[in-house]
């Protein structure tokens, strides 16, 4: 596996307790960026949570570095979020 660059990474670490959140946090990756949260409690029952919004990404380089070179193009990823959004 080659591995993931993210580059121009910027972020605010929040600790409290068994918890931290990183917020906000931006980076590029694959060609685009994201742009959003994440944060993590640790303990007896860890938990995580996430929200982002990726844009430009290249998607066939996401699909190569998987291992499944070809089998998603952009198009077929935007037609699957403009249906996700339809959804929410």
């Amino acid at each position: 596996m080659a591995g993931i660059t993210l580059d121009r990474l910027t972020g605010t670490a929040h600790l409290k307790g068994p918890r931290v959140d990183i917020a906000p946090l931006a980076f590029g990756l694959f060609g685009g960026s994201y742009s959003g949260t994440v944060g993590a409690t640790l303990g007896d029952t860890p938990s995580c949570s996430w929200k982002a919004t990726l844009a430009n990404v290249d998607v066939a380089a996401v699909t190569a570095l998987a291992g499944e070179s070809g089998s998603i193009s952009s198009s077929d990823f935007d037609s699957a979020a403009a249906c996700a959004a339809k959804l929410l």
